[in-house]
């Protein structure tokens, strides 16, 4: 039991120091890209967070799963978006 709560742990601090390495990166070159990755590993450390504080085992019936859901949506637009094709002004 306790080996759940530690590694659900593990993989929440490291969620979250990966979202703020790509805040870091954000900050530094102000690209939606990097924002959209921050945003989404932030909301993968929450889920896992609340996973653990929950104690949800049943992983197919639970309605924090949309939350990664969210996160790896965010992660598709962020893709999609910088490789969209820009348009020439003139």
């Amino acid at each position: 039991m306790w080996l759940y709560e530690f590694l659900s742990g593990a993989l929440a601090i490291t969620c979250l120091v990966i979202g703020l390495f790509f805040w870091q990166f954000y900050r530094k070159v102000q690209d939606r890209f990097f924002l959209l990755f921050a945003g989404a590993f932030g909301l993968f450390a929450m889920e896992r967070v609340c996973l653990m504080l929950f104690r949800v085992r049943d992983e197919g019936h639970s309605l924090i799963y949309l939350v990664r859901l969210v996160g790896f949506f965010m992660i598709l637009c962020a893709i999609v978006d910088k490789n969209r094709v820009k348009q020439k002004a003139g």
